[in-house]
């Protein structure tokens, strides 16, 4: 198909029609043909996630490649340029181009970003708010354990799909707080004026017999329903909405509402008159719909996003930081000043997005913004609505029909050609999808000539799976059946699971079959000791000078060879990236070594994550791996990276892990599973996010995004799909298009009963793993501070009655680490009014004698340097407070806040040595020396100078210092 390349394109891609391909052509197609010239790092392509980014620029690289081969003359020369400027491709996911341009223009921009709050920081924000933000005005605890339920009973959970609705970009709607909801409750009732409560008795003993669901087998009234009926009628009759009784009714929910206001009749029953006959009504429409809302989890989700979104903003302007979904709020605001729309525009020829389908307002918004008012300028945009199934991620279609609608019909096209499946199974899929009267989806042409035996015998199929065990052993056989009788390889099957716990029980079902099966979402990123290792090391490089970052690897031994690696590496890491260094790590460390660490799987997976952070600037590292991290089953296409990679295996995952990938035969198992689940996310309702939305618009959206589902699963394949039986009733109708499986079980399902499904194993560090020791655990219990005497804190303020305390100490040591402001540093403190004394104490210890120069004089000093290094008791781990380097030796130091005496003649040499073995300080100083001989092993100029301990008590009076050697 030709195009004209010098106006805006809209291009919809269905499944297997060469959607990438296109692409690539595209791009190439401006490099080799435009006129004037479009250079390829003028060219921006924007796509949905990193490794799709990836992807296209490994794919984009070959096609330049392979155009190169029959191009000559000018096109020739230009091909050369493109393929020589590859790297400097403007191939983005859209928060790294917000990113790039913010950075790259920040005077025009109006924004100073430090990119330093990653998704990491933003969920202790929200576990902040969680921790110190909740009180009983705002929630009470039933409210929170519903809200909890939405995550599986799981905070960490519940703080991500915070996280999720805060990066959706829109407002979310006003949620009452609980106390609010109590005096808007409280006013409805007093409108409604108190009952007679003997009246409303009798009135409920003739309602009661009349509806469904309230009366036991004997025909009594079921247990609990009176005592409950009892807590609404106390109210009604008026009784005081006290918080405790709000929560019971929160807790339980009011019978009269849910089963009588808006519960069945049964058809014989005839309703006696009654005292207060429109009071059903009300419970209804009134009061009920605002216990309903006091009730919704996601009501409390919405709350609870709300402070969560101001906490956030609140950190962030603290911090002067951004997060990913910020920065396009901020490109979007940017975009306002004419100097940096212009600028960006000015960067840019051309511009292609993929997987539009996928985009949300706020990101049409930024391309329509700076593209879409251009009819000379390419802007293309490419994705399929049949394929959206990301809405919990914020995809949002009209975002998508809204965009199609600015474009010219005649600019508008369809990619109408299947080159994935064979002919018949394109045939079958085309009619079963126009069967669907609701589902917009035109029929394509098969670009594959012939059809395959398998395809001719059937391409889409339904078998029997009304029973787990049925449908698993039917899916077992006919796999190794085809296997044996077609030679068809095991990986060339893919079975669609619902989640992981199924891939679970159907991998250990298959193994009594003896079939081999592999799970593509066996583990997730986070529970590998790979990630763990990984991040590790990216951590300590990046903080090579910081010895607490880096004794994190010192557990593979080594540490002094380790150091002087990442020392060596990190110049690597600026100049390369990532990659470059971690091939520099690994030659240096020794392939060898790693993998005799913990296994050739770690060595592997390793070697799997470090290839996702190509490309990646030395300040995204982390945040992208904290990212990873965090990430939800569907939440990171790079998560399917930790697949099992033996090729001759059935691969087992999700339909989300399968958008993408294409197998020879599909059973689309989990599609089978019941499709009205909970929904566990706000509803986009005129341009907010709300908790509630009216049901005939919840069912729509839930049947569409089904059905877009099940276009991704079926179109997968190549040859054959498999349908489940149980999806029929789901359908409501005859599956039309599709065959009955004529195979017939050789080995019936009951013969190999279903393993039960066992909590997975606790995953195990390989790594050498020991006792973590320090001083404080390795000394002698010492002996319990003495009473100090009465005038210690009293109205004389000296350095000897500064008021005793761990939190005196933690105060001082503060201050003679940073040297900050005194008076600021005390303020609100127990020690605020003794400013003089701690500035004396301070000064006084920078200035004293230690033996021919102080602490003023020195220049080369760390300050609560931490360590870890391995001895015969475990590993060694502690935090020296100050060790410094003066004429080529090197000392350590430790403050000391213990009271000696009244007075400086108190801080003998007789009786600091006393304190010091009283509390074994001389094991301390041990500990220390060695940590710092290690250290200083890679600058073998430098010879240890000693130990000085500073009881800082005495130093105004220039005493209190004892040196061990």
């Amino acid at each position: 198909m030709n195009f004209n390349l010098k106006q805006p394109l809209f291009l919809e891609a269905s499944a297997g029609t060469g959607k990438t391909y296109t692409i690539e052509r595209l791009v190439v197609q401006l490099v080799r043909m435009s006129d004037p010239l479009i250079e390829l790092e003028r060219i921006l392509v924007v796509t949905f996630t990193r490794a799709a980014a990836l992807e296209l620029k490994r794919r984009i690289a070959k096609a330049l490649e392979e155009a190169l081969l029959t191009a000559e003359g000018q096109q020739r020369h230009r091909l050369h340029l493109a393929i020589s400027g590859i790297d400097g491709a403007k191939i983005f996911t859209i928060h790294a181009f917000c990113l790039e341009m913010l950075v790259r223009h920040p005077l025009t921009s109006g924004v100073n970003i430090d990119l330093g709050i990653s998704y990491r920081e933003q969920l202790e924000v929200v576990k902040d708010l969680f921790r110190l933000h909740l009180n009983k005005e705002h929630y009470c605890e039933a409210q929170l354990a519903g809200a909890l339920g939405l995550a599986r009973g799981d905070p960490d959970r519940l703080a991500r799909l915070i996280l999720k609705q805060l990066g959706r970009g829109l407002p979310i709607a006003k949620v009452p707080s609980f106390e609010e909801s109590r005096l808007r409750l409280t006013a409805l009732l007093k409108d409604l004026g108190p009952l007679d409560l003997t009246h409303l008795e009798a009135d409920f003993e003739c309602l009661w017999p009349c509806y469904l669901e309230l009366a036991n087998r004997k025909g009594e009234l079921k247990e609990g329903i009176r005592e409950n009926v009892s807590l609404t009628f106390s109210l009604l009759s008026g009784e005081p909405l006290t918080q405790g009784v709000l929560e019971r009714l929160i807790e339980e929910g009011s019978f009269l509402v849910d089963l009588i206001a808006r519960g069945k009749l049964k058809k014989s029953a005839v309703v006696k008159p009654l005292y207060y006959p429109d009071l059903l009504l009300w419970l209804d429409t009134v009061f009920g719909v605002e216990l309903d809302q006091m009730r919704s989890p996601l009501c409390t989700l919405a709350r609870l996003a709300s402070e969560a979104e101001a906490l956030l903003k609140q950190r962030m302007e603290e911090q002067e930081r951004l997060t990913f979904d910020a920065i396009l709020q901020k490109m979007n605001e940017a975009l306002q000043t004419p100097s940096f729309a212009q600028a960006v525009q000015g960067a840019f020829d051309a511009c292609v997005v993929d997987e539009f389908q996928d985009t949300d307002p706020i990101q049409w918004a930024i391309f329509e913004k700076l593209f879409g008012h251009r009819s000379d300028f390419p802007l293309i945009l490419v994705g399929d609505p049949k394929q959206s199934i990301y809405a919990f991620r914020g995809a949002d279609l009209a975002t998508y029909w809204r965009a199609k609608s600015s474009f010219d019909p005649h600019n508008c096209y369809s990619l109408g050609v299947n080159y994935r499946s064979s002919p018949s199974l394109v045939s079958a899929l085309n009619t079963f999808f126009a069967s669907i009267d609701d589902f917009d989806c035109p029929p394509v042409a098969a670009g594959v000539k012939e059809d395959s035996p398998l395809a001719v015998g059937g391409a889409l199929q339904l078998f029997e799976a009304e029973e787990e065990a049925e449908g698993f052993a039917f899916i077992c056989e006919e796999i190794e059946a085809l296997h044996q009788d077609q030679q068809i390889p095991y990986s060339d099957f893919a079975v669609l699971i619902a989640d992981r716990f199924e891939a679970e029980k159907l991998r250990s079902y298959a193994q009594s079959w003896g079939l081999p099966c592999a799970s593509m979402r066996g583990k997730r990123c986070a529970d590998t000791v790979a990630y763990q290792e990984l991040r590790a090391l990216v951590d300590a490089a990046l903080n090579r000078a910081d010895r607490g970052k880096v004794k994190r690897l010192m557990s593979w031994g080594q540490e002094e060879r380790i150091s002087l690696i990442l020392r060596e590496g990190y110049a690597v890491l600026e100049e390369k990236g990532f990659l470059s260094f971690f091939e520099f790590f690994l030659a240096s460390i020794g392939q060898e070594f790693l993998r005799a660490q913990g296994g050739e799987e770690l060595f592997v997976q390793m070697r799997q994550i470090a290839g996702t952070l190509a490309g990646k600037r030395v300040e995204e590292l982390l945040p992208y791996l904290d990212q990873l991290a965090v990430a939800d089953e569907e939440d990171e296409e790079a998560l399917k990276l930790f697949a099992e990679s033996d090729e001759s295996q059935v691969q087992l995952l999700t339909t989300f892990a399968s958008k993408g990938l294409e197998y020879r035969v599909v059973f689309a198992l989990g599609l089978g599973r019941n499709q009205k689940e909970s929904r566990a996310g706000l509803v986009q309702v005129e341009g907010k996010l709300s908790p509630f939305a009216p049901a005939a618009l919840l069912e729509q959206e839930r049947r569409a995004s089904f059905l877009r589902l099940l276009y991704v699963a079926l179109t997968r394949a190549k040859e054959r799909v498999y349908l489940p039986s149980s999806l029929q009733k789901w359908m409501k109708g005859e599956l039309v298009g599709v065959k009955k499986a004529q195979r017939s079980l050789r080995r019936k399902a009951a013969d190999l009963p279903l393993h039960p499904l066992l909590p997975p194993p606790k995953i195990a560090f390989p790594l050498p793993c020991r006792e973590l020791q320090s001083f404080t655990r390795l000394s002698s219990p010492r002996e319990e501070e003495g009473e100090f005497p009465s005038f210690v804190g009293g109205a004389t303020k000296t350095a000897h009655t500064l008021p005793p305390g761990p939190r005196t100490g933690r105060i001082l040591h503060e201050l003679l680490e940073k040297r900050g402001d005194v008076r600021q540093a005390l303020k609100g403190t127990s020690l605020e009014g003794w400013e003089e004394v701690v500035q004396g104490i301070v000064e006084a210890c920078w200035s004293i004698d230690l033996g021919g120069f102080c602490l003023e004089q020195v220049t080369e000093m760390e300050q609560e340097m931490e360590f870890l290094y391995p001895s015969p008791q475990g590993e060694i781990e502690g935090v020296i407070d100050l060790f410094f380097t003066y004429q080529d030796k090197y000392y350590l130091l430790d403050w000391k806040t213990n009271w000696l005496g009244p007075d400086g003649a108190s801080y003998t040499q007789e009786r600091m040595q006393a304190e010091i073995e009283r509390h074994d300080y001389r094991l301390q100083s041990t500990l220390y020396k060695e940590a710092l001989s290690r250290y200083f092993r890679f600058f073998p100029h430098f010879d240890y100078g000693g130990t000085y301990y500073l009881f800082v008590r005495g130093a105004p009076e220039g005493k209190g210092l004892f040196k061990l050697f």
